[in-house]
């Protein structure tokens, strides 16, 4: 993809690139009916791009609502993702001493 924002025109008019882009799980999504132009590209680029940072949106909201109901969402923003992680699972080292 990003490719497409370095290519030349006289190249990048050598290959038709439909408006359309394919998700992790295989899916193929059309943004726009045609074909992209070259001084679309970059649009081109912008929503294949944010296409596939929502695809997985409805499990990233579950998984905060799950993790919601052990530590409340309001503190998500002042934590530290590694503190936030300790918090949920736990230290990731045991003390076989303290043991």
């Amino acid at each position: 993809m990003n490719r497409l924002l370095t290519v030349s025109e006289a190249e990048f008019k050598q290959n038709e690139v439909p408006w359309t882009t394919t998700l992790c799980d295989g899916t193929e999504v059309e943004l726009k009916q045609g074909l992209v132009s070259y001084d679309e590209r970059v649009e081109y680029v912008r929503q294949s791009i944010k296409a596939k940072l929502q695809e997985s949106r409805l499990q990233c909201l579950a998984i905060k609502r799950g993790i919601s109901k052990i530590i409340p969402s309001s503190i998500f923003n002042i934590v530290t993702s590694k503190e936030l992680e300790t918090w949920i699972c736990g230290k990731n080292h045991i003390d076989l001493d303290l043991l």
